[in-house]
């Protein structure tokens, strides 16, 4: 592929990788001090706790974090300091008390920090100097999920209690079909200020009493009823409406300006999202046509009637830009709608943003509950929904949109973990020809694709949709070489160049940056890693996030899956990623590779930094290994501190035998299971006992004469052999059994020496060893 093929589809996005600056604001309270981080999404995070230092850790994020507002609105008592993290994307607190801090989140993406007195805790005071600063970590790091809000005990509690005040009071009298109605509408206000209150008390502004007063004796307790589906409103029903704010609601908004998000809203009539409604089953030419004829009026005024109607026709046959384009030439202020734009944009992009004009809509009638859910991009974890009105009015909506609207229901319910939900979804989708979609023959292989049972027949799906060349193949060859990246299976070559054709087909979109990402991963994947390299080299905007990324993939599948000429050829180049920029899995692999190929140098330049989490064992093994390598064996031992394990005991028995300790490395050898390396160590520390008895035939023969020879030399008269005689030296007259022979000094030896140490020649066999 020509080098200009990759410059041209990563040009769109050069110039986005900057990290994304986030604010923190800070407000005063009674007894607590609060922290608003007004992150881009709820991402995972860890809180470390020590006696006056709180570490607020974010999971793989780069941020830049401005604290410059931090204190304009609180004194210095319970938080007395706030710095980034160092070598850490976070936050560290530094506590003026023996605080407690609690985290939750709000709305999508803020994550509230309260930092409160304990009720037997000292008074907060300033610090003294610099000696008040930050204590060392004591605690272990505990992962703190994102919340996934379910029923809640609050809510639990107060419905129980209702019931059971409902249960013992007056019956409702009997009365007609206006008292019903009312009765119906009160119903659901009940339920609805349930679920509120259950809210405020998930926010810590409610505390649920547990002390229940005693229950009256009856015949039987009275079991709370099953929560109902909220009624269909309906003319006979009066139109009764709950909304209940809290005062966290009324300040997180007014902070971030923003008047909409997952906190509910009043909801809209139905008949402003009925979008069945607004065009019939005759063709599409014939309905247009007379309308258009109608968009002018006298002296071409635009008929903002007119407008509408055809806005609503557009949206109605799935057409959102071109319902979004006539309101904006020819409707004017008068015709301006965000509802109309929310569902324009659904149609369009697949969700409205996140404060559109549909937000916190789903605890509304089944299709406004829908359109709230299809306009997030992802489902807030605070939404509450009824399923089954869902399947209704997703059945009720028109063939056309239903095949459309169908497939991305169901993986926005999957994803957000409605897998019941996203299951029944799909079930209504294949019961039409109409709606069995390419669309949602992806959604069911995406998600066949986490079952390892079917991931193969996932990915022959894939495999289809992408031969078809329909709409989504260029989505489904980037879920295939992901799925096949993870697996670690081969992908061909011809792979690869197809997925940077779709890229530059998809240049200037989203799906087009993941498939020029894709298309360089799949390079890697083939073996064309010169070529891969190279693309990257050439495209511009290299020193980007995302092309930092892009360079440790690839450095990844460098690793595990190229040659070693290509691996040194690329390390010693510079072209992989360099060592602070890895991930410490990544960075651990080069350097174990790096030392099997004897480059302990470079190998420590991998691991020259310690590490947290899974990769912290790993890498303290390979800074031994490096150390050893470098005849370091102190600096190894120190290294493993802390470890233990068979492989940490043979490093530490070849430290020692380095140090010259062989009869330590020895035992150490023995105990990790490795009787060569024992023997080995036996010898150099003269072990001849432990030789004699573990040896082979040629060790235990020389270990039993050398056993022998310090056993002859400890009795008075015998010849004993010098020291310089050599290891098969014998006394005179001593006996091998194991050679079955006896020595003797010869009659001609004595007559020329007169010395009775002399050394035994042996006749009968020679003993070759080796040292």
């Amino acid at each position: 592929m020509p080098g200009w093929l990759l410059a041209a589809v990563v040009a769109v996005w050069a110039g986005a990788g900057f990290a994304q600056t986030i604010t923190v604001r800070s407000g005063e309270h009674a007894d607590f001090t609060r922290l608003v981080i007004a992150l881009p999404g709820r991402v995972p995070y860890t809180l470390t706790r020590s006696e006056m230092r709180a570490d607020l850790v974010f999971d793989r994020q780069d941020h830049a974090i401005d604290l410059s507002g931090v204190f304009d609105r609180v004194p210095k008592t319970r938080l007395t300091g706030i710095a980034r993290l160092p070598g850490r994307d976070g936050l560290r607190l530094s506590l003026g008390c023996d605080c407690l801090v609690e985290t939750f989140w709000f709305a999508d993406a803020s994550l509230v920090v309260d930092i409160r007195a304990q009720p037997d805790a000292p008074a907060a005071v300033p610090p003294a100097g610099p000696a008040a600063s930050a204590q060392p970590d004591r605690l272990p790091l505990r992962p703190l999920p994102v919340p996934a809000p379910r029923s809640r005990l609050a809510s639990g509690l107060v419905r129980r209690g209702l019931d059971r005040r409902l249960a013992e009071g007056e019956p409702p009298r009997a009365g007609g079909a206006g008292e019903t109605s009312l009765e119906t509408g009160l119903g659901e206000s009940r339920h609805r200020l349930i679920h509120e209150i259950g809210r405020a008390a998930s926010q810590g502004l409610l505390t649920p009493r547990l002390d229940r007063p005693p229950e009256r004796s009856s015949p039987a307790a009275v079991e709370a009823p099953a929560p109902q589906a909220l009624p269909e409103p309906g003319p006979p029903r009066p139109n009764i409406h709950l909304q209940v704010e809290t005062s966290i609601d009324r300040d997180m908004r007014a902070a971030s300006g923003s008047d909409r998000g997952s906190v509910a809203q009043p909801c809209l009539d139905p008949s402003r999202v009925d979008v069945s409604a607004w065009g019939t089953s005759a063709p599409f030419w014939q309905q247009i046509g007379p309308l258009r004829a109608r968009l002018l009026g006298e002296f071409d005024i635009p008929d903002r009637h007119a407008v509408r109607r055809l806005a609503r026709l557009y949206i109605h046959f799935g057409f959102g830009a071109e319902a979004r384009q006539l309101l904006a030439e020819l409707g004017g202020p008068d015709a301006a709608d965000p509802v109309l734009d929310a569902l324009a944009s659904i149609l369009d992009h697949g969700h409205a943003g996140h404060a559109s004009a549909l937000s916190g809509q789903t605890e509304c009638a089944p299709m406004v509950a829908l359109w709230s859910v299809l306009s997030y991009s992802e489902i807030p974890n605070d939404a509450s929904f009824d399923g089954d009105a869902l399947l209704r009015a997703l059945s009720a909506l028109p063939v056309h949109l239903r095949a459309h609207l169908g497939p991305i229901l169901a993986r926005r319910l999957h994803v957000a973990g409605y897998g019941r939900e996203s299951a029944r979804v799909r079930r209504i989708l294949s019961r039409s020809a109409a709606t069995i979609t390419p669309e949602a023959r992806l959604v069911e292989a995406e998600i066949a694709l986490a079952d390892d049972d079917r991931a193969e027949t996932a990915e022959a799906a894939l495999g289809a949709l992408v031969a078809r060349n329909s709409g989504p193949s260029a989505e489904a060859l980037l879920r295939l070489i992901d799925a096949r990246l993870e697996r670690g299976a081969p992908i061909s070559y011809e792979t690869a160049q197809l997925a940077g054709a779709y890229a530059v087909e998809y240049r200037g979109q989203p799906l087009g940056v993941a498939l020029a990402e894709a298309y360089l991963s799949a390079l890697a994947a083939s073996g064309a890693f010169d070529q891969a390299f190279a693309e990257l080299e050439r495209a511009p905007g290299g020193d980007t996030a995302e092309w930092a990324a892009i360079r440790v993939r690839l450095s990844d599948l460098l690793t595990r899956n190229a040659t070693d000429y290509d691996f040194l050829h690329r390390v010693l180049a510079g072209s992989a990623a360099p060592a602070d920029g890895l991930d410490p899995v990544i960075a651990n692999g080069m350097a174990d590779r790096l030392l099997s190929l004897g480059f302990p140098g470079l190998a420590g330049d991998y691991v020259a930094s310690r590490t947290t989490g899974a990769a912290a064992r790993e890498r303290k093994l390979l800074r031994a290994r490096v150390a050893l390598a470098a005849n370091r064996p102190r600096q190894a031992e120190a290294e493993l501190l802390g470890i233990d394990g068979t492989d940490v005991m043979r490093l530490r028995a070849g430290a020692r035998a380095m140090a010259g300790e062989h009869a330590v490395a020895q035992t150490l050898f023995d105990a990790a299971g490795d009787p060569a390396a024992a023997r080995r160590e036996a010898w150099l520390a003269n072990d001849w006992k432990t030789l004699a008895r573990t040896g082979d035939a040629a060790e235990a023969v020389i270990a039993e004469l050398k056993l022998a020879g310090a056993a002859s030399s400890e009795k008075p008269g015998t010849w004993v052999s010098r020291p310089e005689t050599g290891p098969l030296s014998k006394p005179a007259g001593a006996c091998v059994p194991r050679l079955r022979t006896c020595c003797r000094p010869t009659r001609r030896q004595r007559n020329e020496r007169g010395d009775p140490r002399l050394s035994c020649r042996l006749r009968t066999l020679s003993v070759v060893t080796r040292w």
